[in-house]
């Protein structure tokens, strides 16, 4: 079988494609494609940015000069523990749990490729918010109680 070439101008060169490359070009567009594990990736990334949108809005509401804030160019671990200051009392004890174990799993999401622990992190967050969350009963018999993203909406609704 005859290798195909495709040739294109590249800085006055020619450089040749084979069928080969063609289908690695093609494996890599199809890698591309998200899998069910980065449909909950993604929603981590979101959550974990909303959660810190949540602080920043926080901020501008108790801080007398909240624009002071950008300039220090806080990370979410700081702006969390800030939060946190402004919240003393125990009873928001779950919800720093639940915040915490968003950041260890976004970090984990933010910095592998892959992560062999994603669903079990993933599960933990989703049980730990069941277990703690002081409204539980409210959404109990809902059926969608171990999604990923009712749990994410259960952190930004107890933290305005």
């Amino acid at each position: 079988m005859p290798r195909t070439k495709l040739l294109c101008k590249y800085q006055g060169s020619r450089m040749g494609l084979t069928e080969k490359d063609l289908r690695d070009a093609h494996s890599q567009v199809a890698a591309m494609v998200p899998q069910d594990y980065e449909l909950d990736a993604m929603a981590v990334l979101k959550g974990h940015l909303v959660t810190e949108q949540n602080f920043e809005i926080f901020f501008e509401h108790v801080l007398p000069g909240p624009k002071a804030l950008e300039k220090a160019r806080l990370t979410f671990h700081q702006k969390f523990h800030l939060y946190k200051a402004f919240n003393p009392d125990n009873k928001h004890g779950w919800l720093w749990g639940a915040i915490n174990k968003l950041n260890n799993l976004r970090n984990d999401v933010g910095h592998n490729l892959k992560s062999d622990d994603f669903k079990i992190k993933k599960d933990e967050l989703v049980n730990f918010i069941y277990d703690q969350n002081p409204w539980k009963g409210l959404n109990s018999d809902d059926g969608n109680w171990g999604d990923l993203r009712n749990s994410l909406n259960i952190i930004h609704i107890h933290q305005i």
